[in-house]
């Protein structure tokens, strides 16, 4: 690892560790980013907002997932069948 936060934020794979706790519920996680991913849900936060209809998501990529319906943007198709 060129960088030694690397080094130790892969170690805690190893070790299982979770040294990140919600100060809310005390759920535990193993990485920072996780956490706050998860307060937004324990908090009742919704940050993120749906420039068509206003909805409010908590995580940028549901907010991504969510504005695809008002553009009909369906980027994932079955390779058997072809549905969209």
């Amino acid at each position: 690892f060129s960088i030694s936060s690397n080094l130790k934020h892969h170690h805690i794979i190893h070790t299982r560790e979770q040294p990140y706790e919600c100060p809310k519920c005390g759920k535990r996680f193993w990485s920072r980013l996780d956490l706050l991913l998860h307060q937004h849900t324990c908090t009742g936060e919704r940050p993120f907002r749906c420039t068509d209809c206003r909805k409010s998501l908590t995580q940028s990529s549901h907010c991504d997932s969510h504005c695809r319906i008002h553009t009909g943007e369906r980027s994932y198709k079955c390779p058997k069948c072809g549905r969209s």
